[in-house]
């Protein structure tokens, strides 16, 4: 008796189990990952946006590129045709440039809406030596499948 694969093969990426809503619970961790502000980042932000931030400053909008990263480096593989619907980050203090941070990934809710998928994940930031907690974010994803 032979077995079809088909829908297990469409549902991974280089061997991985591609994220789908269902394996998504509500209230869970998924996992962390180590984030750093480079001074190469600041100098991308200078060409982009014509901005000299003072030195030792990190421009607030890093702190979103920060958590858009640890997001991606977290959940993986991921389907193709996810929507990014919204974001929102709380700033406490921001982060310093080549200081580790602990990027904290989860989700936090998930629900049906006029036949979507949304899941709302969680990013929890933290300097990595002393555990001060710098920021989070709200991502708020139409899943896919």
């Amino acid at each position: 008796m032979s077995i079809d694969t088909t829908e297990i093969e469409s549902n991974s990426i280089m061997g991985e189990p591609v994220w789908t809503f269902e394996r998504f619970i509500a209230g869970s961790s998924i996992g962390s990952t180590i984030q750093e502000v480079t001074s190469d980042e600041l100098k991308y932000w200078e060409i982009i946006y014509g901005i000299n931030p003072s030195k030792g400053d990190v421009p607030l909008g890093l702190v979103q590129v920060k958590v858009m990263s640890a997001y991606t480096d977290v959940v993986q593989p991921r389907p193709k045709g996810n929507i990014h619907l919204g974001q929102r980050v709380e700033v406490r203090s921001v982060p310093l440039i080549g200081r580790p941070m602990l990027a904290a990934v989860g989700c936090k809710e998930k629900r049906q809406k006029r036949d979507k998928n949304l899941v709302l994940f969680q990013v929890k930031v933290s300097d990595q030596a002393s555990g001060d907690f710098l920021f989070e974010g709200a991502l708020t994803i139409a899943w896919a499948v």
